[in-house]
């Protein structure tokens, strides 16, 4: 964190901003020149390291600014300018009053406010989002009498906090559901924090529910692995997995632990890659440029890969092993010259100007089809050996949203896992800032898994300002039908400000995972088809018949005892309608017929509890396949 001491003579200046920065240039102030900033550790001590200097020339700063605390940083920046450019005072306050883009998911704010207005009632703190509305228009006004007084620093800093109590407002209204992941990738797999505890801590008092930590790449594992060699975070801090499952445990959080598969990166030790390379288990270029990837299509690589997956999941108590970069580079590879035999050994075909002729008429779709073999084979064993020796350990994968473009760019067929039962979850990057193109690509991903499985789609929190904007493709996803969201990237300063801000709205109250629940299938006795999103689309109002099946479970895994009924739930997951008990496993489907009450999506779902005799009683949730009835929400049916 960078505090604030005696910078008296820049107006409007925060008293501190957030920053975790990982390379400092220590330096000391000339005579000219006096320290405004200090750097200040994790527990709040001053570090003694100037953050910036300031002079009457300009100022220092003893690292570069990162995109955390935008709103601070905003601040902090147009201070700075106006202490040396004063004249661009005026129009940084005119800039200020000026309404953001979207509040949420809704273009414009005066819409926004309505939208808030509608839904307050059903807020968990319905007085809460009424005194923040006050406060904004009480701060609006003050802004603009400031601007007229020419005050334009102050008139600057209420009119962004205006915009913010408007942001405030918008997350205390979003409802809370009953059941759905909530998820948070981890891509350093130590944590946001300092020790696992405080990681898990975080996410248990803000809502979540799952961390998918990655602790292992193709040449490198942050745990005691029998197969890779030690990341140095494994000397550094010790066993990442065992601290985290540990921690995870005691704050009811799932780890699925995350693998780069295939991918060496600068992860894997020099020794290790050379002995690669010497027994030629490296990816080549089109060209022949060696690629820093273990080839898929070798066998002694598929056996590794295998092996750190089942690994994990023998050696803790994990919830889940998660696949990334399951998949080719790109286009550009693999064609070494053991992708050359077995090319030919797999598929009959003769290749004689290898690689060019894959590019041809005659091979390309053969060639398609062979890399993603290469890559499902992997999935499929995983699925088979995990589950042999770990049946609730589920199998998941963060996968390209664009689907089936990456079969021919990557070779990842992951719906084709998913209708192989392979998988019992899926997360798609789907790392848009623009909400129109996030809500169409998980209408366009709702119809590929066809609700076999739940989705998760992927968020990119990184790609969005601020925290309703978040919160609101989390809105964007319940609303098509999605089962839970999982966000990129869980680091300090997003577990410092997101979290805390979705906790405090959407996530307010413990959620079930849906990936835990027992197989159940939904017949709703008509033609599915994609308009707005996937389901069954009919009039408000209509009457739906449809069957409830218990199906068979993944080989292995036992619920015990059931007891459950079927209901109609609404996007939110609110219980609308209760239609009668749900069937045990080896009764006959039961048939229901309920008159959908308006317009909107809705969904049938079966909720109960179980009990397996070790763990104990078990709450659970799962959900069919959307009936949309006329129209989805209005601000949804805009944005498609």
């Amino acid at each position: 964190e960078i505090r604030f001491e005696g910078a008296d003579e820049f107006e409007g200046i925060p008293g501190s901003v957030q920053q975790n920065s990982w390379n400092l240039t220590v330096a000391e102030p000339t005579e000219a020149g006096r320290v405004i900033a200090w750097w200040h550790d994790a527990d709040g001590e001053n570090t003694n390291v100037p953050a910036f200097i300031a002079s009457d020339a300009g100022l220092w700063m003893s690292h570069i600014l990162t995109d955390s605390d935008r709103s601070g940083k905003q601040r902090m920046l147009v201070s700075m300018l106006g202490r040396y450019l004063p004249e661009i005072w005026p129009q940084a306050a005119q800039r200020a009053l000026e309404p953001p883009r979207q509040i949420g998911l809704i273009g414009d704010p005066d819409d926004a406010v309505r939208w808030i207005e509608a839904h307050a009632s059903d807020a968990p703190d319905a007085a809460g989002v009424a005194a923040a509305l006050v406060e904004h228009r009480r701060m609006l006004a003050d802004a603009r009498e400031a601007l007229g007084a020419e005050e334009y620093a102050r008139a600057t800093d209420t009119a962004s906090a205006a915009w913010d109590r408007l942001r405030d407002a918008y997350l205390m209204a979003q409802k809370s559901r009953d059941a759905e992941f909530r998820g948070w990738w981890n891509h350093s797999g130590t944590g946001a924090f300092d020790t696992w505890e405080e990681s898990m801590q975080n996410l248990e008092t803000n809502g979540f529910n799952a961390a998918v930590p990655n602790m292992l790449w193709g040449g490198a594992a942050l745990y005691r692995s029998e197969y890779l060699p030690a990341h140095p975070v494994l000397a550094e801090r010790g066993d990442q997995i065992a601290e985290c499952v540990e921690a995870a445990k005691r704050h009811g959080i799932e780890v699925h632990v995350w693998k780069v598969n295939w991918n060496l990166a600068s992860r894997a030790p020099e020794e290790f890659v050379q002995q690669l390379r010497d027994e030629g288990r490296l990816q080549l270029s089109f060209g022949g440029v060696e690629l820093l990837w273990l080839c898929p299509s070798d066998p002694r690589n598929l056996e590794l890969e295998l092996n750190t997956m089942v690994e994990v999941a023998r050696n803790y108590d994990v919830d889940g092993v998660h696949f990334d970069y399951i998949r080719y580079p790109g286009a550009q590879g693999c064609f070494c010259e053991g992708c050359h035999e077995r090319f030919e050994q797999d598929t009959g075909l003769t290749v004689e100007n290898w690689p060019a002729d894959l590019r041809t008429d005659a091979l390309k779709d053969a060639w398609t089809q062979w890399r993603c073999d290469n890559i499902s084979r992997l999935v499929e064993a995983t699925a088979r050996e995990v589950r042999a020796i770990k049946p609730h350990c589920k199998i998941s994968a963060a996968v390209f949203g664009q689907y089936p473009e990456c079969r021919v760019s990557v070779g990842q067929d992951w719906v084709y896992w998913i209708e192989q039962g392979w998988l019992d979850f899926a997360c798609p990057m789907n790392y848009l800032p623009e909400d129109a193109a996030f809500a169409t690509t998980v209408a366009r991903q709702m119809e590929q898994v066809a609700g076999r499985v739940p989705l998760y789609p992927g968020i990119g929190a990184w790609k969005l300002s601020t925290a309703d904007r978040v919160a609101g493709q989390v809105q964007i996803a319940r609303e098509l039908g999605a089962d839970g969201f999982t966000i990129f990237d869980y680091n300090i300063g997003l577990a410092q400000n997101l979290a805390p801000a979705l906790g405090r709205s959407l996530l307010a109250e413990e959620a079930l995972l849906p990936h835990n629940a027992p197989h159940f299938e939904f017949d709703l006795g008509g033609e599915l088809t994609r308009e707005q999103t996937f389901g069954l689309h009919v009039q408000p109002g209509a009457t739906v018949s449809a069957t409830v099946a218990r199906a068979a479970d993944v080989e292995g895994r036992r619920f015990g005892k059931e007891l459950a009924e079927i209901v109609l739930q609404d996007a939110s997951g609110r219980v609308l309608q209760r239609l009668g008990a749900a069937p045990q496993l080896g009764d006959d489907p039961v048939e229901v017929t309920v008159t959908l009450p308006g317009e909107g999506l809705f969904r049938l779902a079966v909720v109960g509890e179980y009990d397996d005799g070790d763990t104990g009683v078990q709450q659970f949730v799962t959900r069919g396949i959307p009936i949309i009835a006329g129209t989805l929400s209005a601000d949804i049916a805009h944005i498609l």
